[in-house]
């Protein structure tokens, strides 16, 4: 399929191109798991197992060294994702204009750049999950969810969401078999890690987790600088206070920085270019269609709504979080919508042109180190919204009417 091949070639020479795959921040714990030193590996990151594991098998009956090993995984997700996502556009009737649109994002590139990292081969094993849900094969995608916990504890997402697409749509076994296959995951886990190094903060792994949102909320969103007394990020804290958890005794602000949260709409302006605000005038438009029994679409909806959402609260590398929304920008949505453009071709392009402007431009912003200081984040901040009002304009103008198939039935 020309999708795959194509965006397979960009996702993999970019990514390369990229550079720094093996020094990523975070990488070389999941080295050290694919090098059988999990001992040594600390949580969370020890949790994340099956990737690394496949490396290990990899190299031992291939002989290939740990490098070129992660690189073979890392191509066949990146195929593997993209085979999934093209077959829901495929038959999903999009027009073609869209595929160059979810195809051409800078966020293929920036996926396969941390093929170390567990995103990749968690979201070539989300696609697999999606298209068992697509088929309607409940049970299959219930048993699925065994080794997608395995490889990142974020699964625990992916049940709910589950659940809760499928209410009332799918039988009580495949329900059941869900949180069963999760549970033995989690216990697979367990056992793989039990000599693990635990967090630095000697805190419980619920707390550990459950702690990231506050401290994210105060970095990325709102731009004040969280602190405490066992990781300082200042010599003197503005504000203090005691909390006693672990190696913590005490928590705190530094200071305020709004290039933060500036970074951070960015960001979310920019990760899927132009594609929420083609949902959104779709929306405001009563161009989408949602079939009442799809639990694919709704998970889509759900889950990457949420993923979405809590991005900027989940840690520091928001590009990367972001783009675990993926499910709902990427497929959802061009599934949902029923309209094509049928009187502005030259509109049409206009607008695919400034989609992928605005995505490969923030690539090139954030490579430029540009993204620590204010002015460049104020200009990068200004560009998304005279892109995005452009956008608008464009859609408007391009008109839209319904087509006879509608899509999103896969």
């Amino acid at each position: 399929m020309w999708f795959v091949a194509s965006v397979g070639f960009l996702s993999i020479v970019g990514g390369f191109v990229m550079g720094l795959n093996f020094e990523l921040s975070d990488s070389g714990w999941y080295q050290a798991i694919a090098d059988g030193k999990t001992a040594q590996v600390m949580q969370p990151f020890a949790s994340r197992q099956l990737g690394p594991l496949v490396v290990r098998l990899l190299i031992q009956l291939t002989h290939l060294s740990l490098p070129h090993a992660f690189i073979v995984e890392g191509i066949f997700s990146i195929l593997l994702l993209l085979s999934m996502v093209g077959i829901f556009l495929v038959r999903g009737g999009v027009p073609r204009w869209l595929l160059y649109a979810v195809g051409g994002l800078a966020f293929w590139p920036q996926l396969f750049q941390g093929f170390v990292l567990p995103d990749l081969w968690f979201s070539a094993l989300l696609g697999v999950f999606l298209l068992l849900l697509s088929r309607k094969r409940y049970f299959s995608a219930a048993l699925f969810l065994f080794p997608l916990q395995v490889s990142r504890e974020a699964t625990i997402l992916v049940l709910l969401c589950f659940l809760i697409a499928g209410w009332r749509r799918i039988r009580l076994v495949p329900g059941l078999t869900a949180v069963v296959a999760t549970y033995a995951g989690m216990r697979v886990v367990k056992m793989l890690t039990a000599g693990a190094v635990g967090n630095q903060e000697k805190i419980s792994p619920l707390l550990y987790m459950a702690g990231k949102v506050p401290w994210n909320l105060l970095k990325n969103v709102l731009g004040l600088i969280p602190w405490n007394n066992y990781t300082p990020t200042c010599s003197k804290p503005i504000w203090s206070m005691p909390l006693h958890l672990g190696h913590i005794t005490s928590v705190g602000v530094c200071s305020f920085r709004p290039e933060n949260s500036l970074f951070t709409t960015t960001v979310a302006m920019t990760s899927f270019g132009l594609l929420p605000l083609f949902a959104a005038y779709c929306w405001k438009k009563k161009l989408l269609s949602l079939p009442p029994e799809s639990v694919l679409l709704r998970f889509c909806l759900v889950y990457g709504a949420v993923s979405f959402l809590m991005a900027p609260m989940l840690g520091t590398n928001t590009p990367r979080l972001f783009g675990y929304g993926w499910p709902l920008f990427l497929v959802a949505i061009p599934l949902l919508i029923v309209p094509r453009i049928t009187r502005s071709p030259r509109n049409a392009g206009a607008f695919l042109t400034l989609h992928l402007a605005l995505s490969w431009s923030f690539l090139l912003f954030l490579y430029k180190g540009s993204f620590s200081l204010l002015l460049p984040n104020l200009l990068m901040l200004a560009w998304c919204i005279l892109a995005y009002g452009a956008g608008w304009v464009l859609l408007s103008r391009g008109g839209f009417a319904l087509s006879e198939k509608t899509p999103g039935t896969t």
